[in-house]
């Protein structure tokens, strides 16, 4: 249905869509084209304004990474990725992006363990920057790659890394954990 967030459910409505399993790949493929595409016009013209944006994103990003809450961490993972496409000026690449940010924050609620984000900060977000700064598109987008790799093989249980995690039942934050069990008796 709408962007892939909302799916229709005959005789109740709209509910929320759940994306899982083999979906995990094919949202990382999305944010990969259009994450590339921004790494390739930022390192054409690495601009100190668009870096400064980028770095200051990557900043609080290492800084909520050092505490607990996981919805923090993962609010300022997403926002230094919307922020690597916001900066290249393109409101078609920053809608799309946006649309694959709330399906990332769906998915991260659809997996059977519940919501986690990685505890330490991945040093492929370092090469990243600095690889965009040198004006090194390839190797900007291979650390999107890597980047992205570990993310499907952590939210598929493949890889364990440290984790921070969040009860989404006793969070006062607004979400309420989607029941796959529910949601797949509803379709």
């Amino acid at each position: 249905m709408q962007e892939g967030i909302l799916t229709a459910v005959p005789g109740r409505g709209m509910s929320v869509a759940l994306i899982d399993g083999d979906q995990i790949p094919d949202v990382y493929e999305m944010r990969l084209a259009i994450e590339a595409q921004a790494a390739r016009r930022i390192a054409r013209d690495p601009d100190t304004q668009a870096m400064q944006r980028i770095t200051g994103a990557y900043d609080e990003l290492v800084a909520v990474s050092g505490g607990e809450d996981a919805r923090a961490i993962g609010d300022a993972d997403l926002e230094f990725h919307q922020v690597l496409v916001d900066v290249v000026g393109s409101d078609r690449l920053s809608r799309g992006m946006a649309t694959l940010v709330m399906q990332t924050r769906l998915m991260s609620f659809s997996v059977p363990d519940g919501y986690s984000v990685r505890r330490s900060v991945s040093p492929t977000y370092r090469r990243l920057i600095d690889a965009l700064g040198a004006g090194n598109a390839d190797a900007a987008i291979a650390a999107l790659e890597e980047q992205f790799a570990e993310a499907v093989s952590r939210l598929r249980g493949d890889v364990t890394v440290d984790i921070v995690e969040v009860d989404v039942a006793e969070a006062d934050h607004g979400f309420q954990p989607i029941d796959a069990a529910a949601a797949d008796d509803a379709r």
